[in-house]
């Protein structure tokens, strides 16, 4: 019950339509698809205004779901009973899709990790760099130098002045 018609890309009057046509359907399209994925259009499109925002937000609301529950079915279809009671776990990790430019988040690593936040070794791991091979490097620290976070001050003295270096 449908005819085929032969369209051509010729200067005739009717291509402009044809061709807006053909972008409104590739919009719907794209429109259609984001929509099932939980994703904005505009990573689709290649739109790049607020590429951060859309990026977090693709992160964020689809790829992190999906991969919640593909932790949650290979932990499920690996592990017997007693190794989950354990702990045992597989864990799709995510937080490498995104690149991560250090320099942009030197101020914030050093929040985390003077707060007693993340390790220092933590913070190298979530910036794909290598664990530093030292002891130090897995203890949680604090601002005032960053030491330790299970002590460091000496009745208000360093550990010069307490010494008798000073």
């Amino acid at each position: 019950g449908q005819g085929i018609e032969r369209v051509g890309a010729s200067g005739t009057s009717g291509s402009g339509q044809l061709a807006d046509g053909v972008a409104a359907m590739r919009r719907d399209m794209f429109a259609s698809v984001a929509a099932c994925f939980r994703m904005p259009a505009s990573l689709l499109e290649g739109n790049v205004n607020n590429f951060d925002a859309a990026l977090s937000s693709f992160l964020t609301f689809a790829v992190d779901p999906v991969a919640r529950l593909l932790s949650e079915e290979i932990t499920r279809k690996t592990y017997t009973r007693a190794q989950w009671e354990a702990g045992a776990r597989a864990r799709v990790d995510t937080t490498r899709i995104r690149h991560v430019d250090i320099f942009q988040i030197a101020d914030a690593a050093a929040k985390l990790v003077g707060s007693s936040i993340d390790s220092p070794n933590e913070i190298r791991g979530f910036t794909g760099q290598p664990p530093i091979p030292a002891a130090w490097a897995d203890e949680y620290q604090r601002t005032k130098n960053n030491e330790a976070a299970g002590g460091g001050e000496t009745n208000g003295q360093d550990e010069g002045d307490a010494a008798g270096g000073r």
